[in-house]
C-alpha cells in the first residue's frame, strides 16, 4: 500500500474542519490524510472525476481548471464523509473516513449510508480474520507429520491443535473454534472468490457462510462451479434468496449426486438440547428426513388445532409445544371434541323402527347380492318361492315351461332327493327346497334304499302329510 497523501485544495466554506454544506459533521485532517493513493484513485473513479488516469501534466491542468472554477463560485462542492465512504473500497481508508463522524451527528440522508459503510468494513475485517485462522491451520498441519499439508499449504484435515489455539485466543468453545477454522479453510482454498467478495464488502459473513455450507459436500470443481453461479448476484439478494440460488446451482452442477448427498446429510441427523432463559430449554432436530419431518409437523399442528377447538387457551405455537412434549413423554391428554361440533354418530329419527337384529332371521352374507340376485345369478329374489303354508299342490312344484332347460327335465329315476346329494356339492339355487321341508338334521337314506313312497315312474311324489317332499307338514320325520 502506498504512503498516505493529504487531500489537495483549501477547505471550502463551512468553517475549518467541516465539509461545505454539512455543518455539524466533523471532518478533520486525519480522515483524508489516512487515504492511500489507491483509495484516492478509487474514490475519484467512483465520483467520475475526469483526468484521474491521464498523464501527470494533464492531471495538473485539470486540477488547475477545477480550482479556478471553485474560486469563481461556478461549482458548488458538497461532499460529506458518508458520501465519500460510499465510494471508497472496504479497508483502512474506509475505516478512517467513517471514524470522523458519529450516527448522532449524521443527517437523515447519511444514516443509511453510514450503516452500510460499517457493514462493508466489518466484512473486510472478518475476511482478514478468517484468512489468519486458515493460516494457523495450515502451519499446524504442516508441523504435524500425521496430518501434513498439500503443495498449496492446504491442510489434509483440520488439526485439533489449530482449533484449540483459535479457541484459546478468541475465547470460543472448541466446537465453535473448529467450525470457524473450517470455514476459513474452505474460503481460502475452495472458495477464493467468496473470500474476495467478503474482503471487498460485496457480501457479508452470512452470505459467505451460506455458499460454503451449500458446497460442503461437493468436490472442488463442483464447488467452484456453484460459486460462479451464485456469487455475482449474492450482494443484491437476501440471505433466503442466496440460499435458494445455491440449492438450484448445486442441483444444476451435480444432479447425479443429489441422492447421495441427501443420505450423507441424513447420517448427520441429531437431536440437540440447549438451555434457555428462566429455566426453559430448546429441543431441536437437525438433518432429519424431509418427508417424515413434514409429516410430524403436520400431525403436531393438527393436534394443536384440535386442542384449540376443544377450548384450550393459548396461541397455536404454544399448543404445538404442548403437543410436542406430550407426544414425546406420552403424557398428551385426551382431546375432547369441540362443544359446538356435530356428534360422531347421529341418532336415528324418532319415526324409524329399530332394526331387526335377530341372527336367525338374517340370511348369510353370500346368499344375496346388493342387486337382489343370488350369487349364481340364476333367479332374482322376487322370483324365489314363498315358504310353504301347506296349501300348495304337487303341480305347483313343477317349474314353468320357460324355466326348464333346453334339453328337457332329466328322467325321474336319475333324480335324487335333496338328502342324497353329495356332501361336497351344494345344490343349485333352483333345486333348493323351502325352509320348512323338513328338519335340517334328517339322517340321509341308506345308499341302496329309496325313501318309502318313492316312485320310479317319473311322476312327482304325492305329499304324505301336506309337504312337497313327503315329510309331514309339522316337521316330524317321515315314514322313510
Amino acid at each position: 500500500m502506498s504512503e498516505p497523501v493529504s487531500s489537495p485544495g483549501p477547505t471550502a466554506s463551512g468553517g475549518p474542519g467541516q465539509p461545505p454544506g454539512h455543518a455539524g459533521q466533523s471532518w478533520t485532517a486525519a480522515g483524508p490524510a489516512s487515504l492511500s493513493g489507491e483509495d484516492l484513485l478509487s474514490l475519484l473513479d467512483s465520483l467520475q472525476v475526469a483526468g484521474t488516469h491521464d498523464p501527470e501534466e494533464d492531471q495538473e491542468a485539470v486540477a488547475a481548471a477545477e480550482w479556478q472554477a471553485l474560486q469563481a463560485g461556478d461549482r458548488a462542492v458538497d461532499a460529506s464523509p458518508v458520501y465519500v465512504a460510499e465510494n471508497l473500497p472496504a479497508g483502512p481508508g474506509l475505516a478512517a473516513v467513517l471514524a470522523q463522524g458519529t450516527p448522532g451527528g449524521a443527517s437523515d440522508w447519511d444514516l443509511p449510508g453510514l450503516a452500510a459503510g460499517y457493514r462493508r468494513l466489518a466484512a473486510w475485517a472478518q475476511a482478514r480474520e478468517l484468512a489468519a485462522v486458515a493460516e494457523i491451520a495450515a502451519r499446524r498441519a504442516a508441523a504435524n507429520p500425521d496430518i501434513g499439508a498439500g503443495e498449496d499449504g492446504r491442510p489434509r484435515w483440520l488439526p485439533p491443535e489449530a482449533a484449540a489455539e483459535v479457541a484459546l485466543e478468541l475465547r470460543m468453545s472448541q466446537y465453535g473454534a473448529s467450525d470457524w477454522t473450517d470455514l476459513g479453510c474452505q474460503l481460502r482454498w475452495r472458495l477464493p472468490g467468496t473470500l474476495a467478495g467478503l474482503a471487498a464488502g460485496v457480501i457479508d459473513l452470512g452470505r459467505a457462510r451460506i455458499i460454503a455450507e451449500a458446497t460442503g459436500l461437493l468436490s472442488d470443481e463442483h464447488a467452484a462451479a456453484v460459486e460462479q453461479r451464485v456469487l455475482p448476484a449474492a450482494g443484491e439478494q437476501t440471505t433466503g434468496q442466496v440460499r435458494a440460488a445455491a440449492r438450484r446451482a448445486v442441483l444444476a452442477v451435480d444432479p447425479e449426486g443429489a441422492e447421495q448427498r441427501r443420505k450423507d446429510t441424513e447420517r448427520r441427523a441429531r437431536i440437540s438440547l440447549y438451555p434457555g432463559e428462566e429455566g426453559t430449554a430448546t429441543l431441536t432436530g437437525s438433518s432429519l428426513p424431509g418427508v417424515q419431518a413434514a409429516a410430524a409437523m403436520a400431525r403436531i399442528t393438527a393436534l394443536a388445532r384440535a386442542l384449540k377447538a376443544s377450548g384450550a387457551g393459548g396461541c397455536l405455537d404454544l399448543l404445538r409445544s404442548h403437543v410436542f412434549i406430550g407426544l414425546l413423554l406420552d403424557t398428551l391428554p385426551h382431546i375432547p371434541p369441540p362443544a359446538d361440533g356435530p356428534p360422531d354418530n347421529p341418532p336415528p329419527p324418532d319415526n324409524q323402527p329399530p332394526a331387526d337384529n335377530d341372527p336367525d332371521d338374517q340370511l348369510p352374507a353370500d346368499d344375496q347380492s346388493p342387486t337382489g340376485e343370488s350369487p349364481a345369478g340364476d333367479r332374482p329374489v322376487d322370483d324365489q318361492l314363498p315358504e310353504d303354508d301347506g296349501s300348495r299342490s304337487p303341480a305347483d312344484d313343477e317349474p314353468p315351461a320357460d324355466d326348464r332347460l333346453a334339453g328337457g327335465p332329466p328322467p325321474a329315476d336319475d333324480q335324487l332327493p335333496s338328502d342324497d346329494s353329495p356332501a361336497g356339492d351344494p345344490p343349485a339355487a333352483d333345486d333348493q327346497l323351502p325352509a320348512d321341508d323338513g328338519p335340517a338334521d334328517d339322517p340321509p337314506c341308506p345308499d341302496d334304499q329309496l325313501p318309502a313312497g318313492d316312485s320310479l315312474a317319473g311322476d312327482p311324489l304325492p305329499p304324505a302329510g301336506g309337504g312337497p317332499s313327503g315329510a309331514p307338514a309339522d316337521g316330524s320325520p317321515g315314514d322313510g
